[in-house]
């Protein structure tokens, strides 16, 4: 499941909670007060009634003389609802709450009409109120992508190659978008593959409404009815559960729409700063404060930045800020056989710092849960090796000859006389071979990179407004006295209200 799909799913569980803690719960029987009327005055008469194994109509004649109402079990249920039985005893309750009493007893149901109360089958009041509204849920289907900030190490430049790597690290180096899926420090090839799409973001809604709001029978039998068109969910339901569901958008909103400001500072310092704060590397809003006192041009801590980021992301994303510079290199070559050439792989050295981390605000809001990873590349450089690439070929040749002349040869004479006419044949054959080679050979340079890099990995909660310091070891780092100076990031959090 996607890291985009987890946080929707987080989300919605958390609101639940707050839905059912937070959202008034509306009485289970009754009209709402706007729809009282000219009877708001007499249904908010106190009464008292003694009503203990009371068929349902003498309850309501009860309630009836001393409010001063009209109340009447409707005429179409009548043999449905009046042998009901009451048992409650009631003093000193308005007469509207005393009648919602006795509803919810008896499993029915009142409404006014023409200046009368009736009482009927529950389901069948409902369906009487029920009306229709529309809420604007686009802002709920638009899916915050992750982004995967850049590998440094020496790991990550090699798999970020021409010809894509061994590493799927490369399709993640710039985040272009989409939800990274897996832990926070895992690969994935593909960003976008786990992003839930605009349906499934809908019918993640639709059934947080239906778990939620209302009694789920009324939502399987299509008395409740929730359906989504171009971005807006049209919903049919009773008052009270429309003001519910209005809620919860709303909450759904807020929560996830909200907002943190992240920075991310890399400093060389003296040793001795890190170890004044006596393990005091979490603060509050007050402490970080007084750490950049010191770490300021104006301190006496004698601190230089080297790297520095902010940038701003919504709750539960995942963000990165990278700053350095990146170098092509050769990171290897493949000779191209029967033939005067090499097939280069190039790959990308990167030398700079990069913060790449995911907060989450807790459920108090008053702290930061955040998963941070940094890189800090103090110096990058590349060691040429030459290598020796070409090619060659050799050849063998045989050739073979014969063949045969038949003729007649007049031999000399003698004495002044010709000679007779010989005849004769001539043959020959034979064979003609060898060898021959061509070569063709230069030299390539392969870049093997070399870096001074510190790594943080790390999961940490840090209060609103506050920072955590993450301490490096630097005796590798070739121009930082790793006896005095040490290299530190500060990370501070703050929630935009």
């Amino acid at each position: 499941m996607s890291d985009a799909r987890n946080r929707l799913f987080f989300l919605m569980n958390v609101l639940l909670l707050g839905v059912v803690i937070g959202l008034s719960v509306p009485a289970e029987a009754g009209p709402t007060e706007a729809e009282l009327g000219d009877l708001a005055k007499p249904l908010g008469e106190k009464v008292a009634v003694d009503l203990i194994g009371t068929p349902l109509p003498r309850a309501l004649e009860a309630v009836a003389r001393q409010a001063g109402l009209n109340i009447l079990i409707s005429p179409q249920h009548t043999g449905l609802i009046q042998g009901n039985l009451v048992n409650l005893t009631i003093d000193g309750l308005t007469a509207a709450k005393t009648l919602n009493l006795i509803g919810i007893a008896t499993d029915t149901d009142w409404y006014i009409q023409e200046g009368v109360v009736l009482f009927a089958p529950r389901d069948f009041v409902r369906s009487l109120r029920v009306t229709t509204r529309v809420f604007d849920i686009r802002e709920l289907l638009e899916s915050v992508p992750n982004y995967i900030g850049p590998d440094l190490s020496i790991d990550g430049t090699l798999s970020n190659t021409s010809s894509g790597g061994s590493s799927a690290r490369q399709s993640e180096s710039y985040g272009s978008g989409g939800g990274g899926g897996g832990g926070l420090f895992g690969d994935s090839s593909d960003l976008g593959s786990d992003m839930p799409s605009r349906q499934e973001l809908v019918d993640q809604i639709v059934s947080l409404i239906q778990t939620t709001i209302g009694e789920a029978d009324h939502w399987l039998d299509d008395e409740s009815t929730v359906t989504e068109l171009n971005g807006n969910l049209i919903v049919k339901t009773t008052p009270e559960e429309l003001e519910q569901i209005d809620e919860l958008l709303s909450r759904l909103s807020v929560s996830g729409g909200r907002m943190i400001v992240s920075e991310g500072q890399f400093y060389v310092v003296p040793r001795g700063l890190v170890d004044g704060l006596n393990g005091g590397l979490l603060m509050d809003e007050k402490g970080y404060g007084e750490l950049m006192k010191k770490l300021s041009r104006e301190g006496d801590a004698n601190a230089r930045r080297i790297a520095s980021g902010r940038t701003i992301c919504f709750n539960g994303q995942r963000i990165y800020v990278y700053a350095g510079s990146d170098k092509a290199l050769l990171s290897d070559l493949e000779p191209v056989p029967d033939a005067a050439g090499v097939d280069p792989t190039l790959s990308t050295m990167r030398n700079g710092a990069v913060f790449d981390l995911k907060p989450t605000i807790t459920l108090d809001g008053k702290h930061i849960s955040v998963a941070v990873r940094t890189e800090a590349v103090d110096r990058s450089a590349l060691d040429a090796t030459p290598v020796p690439v070409g090619s060659s070929s050799s050849e063998t040749s045989n050739i073979s000859t014969s063949g045969s002349v038949n003729g007649k040869v007049a031999g000399a004479g003698k004495e002044g006389k010709d000679a007779d006419l010989v005849n004769g044949r001539v043959e020959q054959s034979g064979t003609i071979s060898g060898d021959s080679q061509s070569t063709l050979t230069g030299n390539a340079e392969l870049g093997l990179p070399e870096q001074d890099i510190i790594l943080h990995r790390t999961n940490v909660r840090v209060p609103n407004g506050g920072a955590v310091v993450l301490a490096g070891v630097t005796s590798q780092f070739k121009n930082i006295d790793a006896d005095t100076m040490e290299v530190i990031f500060v990370l501070r959090l703050r929630i935009v209200e």
